[in-house]
């Protein structure tokens, strides 16, 4: 995850645990890393090596030396326009084999490079036939199955992918009596 450091510096951080977000100190010199000030919130013991959670016999905070505070830099995830970008985890399709799980690694003059996931080797592929999908939910693969299943069923040269989108979202929104997903 990617930071915004609001006060100190990236150092003032270096054993802190992923959901930290301030460096404190108390009276008595404590040093912890904690994630809020609001009841249920994490906090870990830098000098004290305790962990324990903000409860409501604990919440004076007004004896807190703020050494550093962080933000978490939330970038924006890729909607599927355009090639996605490196570092991006998403799914691919080539040859018209089924959607697998990749990561883009990069591009280079017009290729696509990306690893499979689970895979030790990597996948290069021409930018222009590059099928890429952001990741799809269990109910997205299920509804993208049926729909295939429905699209063989009714090819009759004249049906199309559409058309079987609409019969499913028809019987998913019950719009079709005696006829339910399982």
């Amino acid at each position: 995850m990617k930071y915004e450091i609001i006060k100190g510096s990236e150092k003032d951080f270096d054993l802190a645990p992923e959901w930290a977000t301030f460096k404190e100190r108390n009276t008595s010199g404590d040093l912890f890393f904690s994630e809020g000030h609001s009841v249920g919130c994490r906090v870990q013991g830098i000098t004290t090596k305790h962990d324990f959670t903000f409860d409501d016999g604990n919440n004076d905070f007004t004896h807190l030396t703020l050494i550093a505070e962080r933000r978490p830099i939330t970038e924006q995830a890729w909607d599927g326009k355009g090639l996605p970008p490196a570092g991006c985890i998403c799914e691919y399709r080539g040859n018209d084999t089924s959607w697998g799980e990749v990561k883009i690694i990069g591009h280079d003059e017009g290729k696509v490079v990306f690893k499979p996931s689970g895979e030790d080797y990597y996948g290069i592929t021409p930018s222009h036939k590059a099928e890429f999908i952001p990741i799809r939910s269990s109910q997205d693969v299920a509804r993208d199955k049926a729909v295939a299943k429905m699209v063989s069923i009714l090819n009759e040269g004249t049906s199309t992918q559409d058309d079987a989108r609409d019969i499913y979202d028809a019987i998913a929104s019950g719009k079709i009596p005696g006829v339910k997903l399982g």
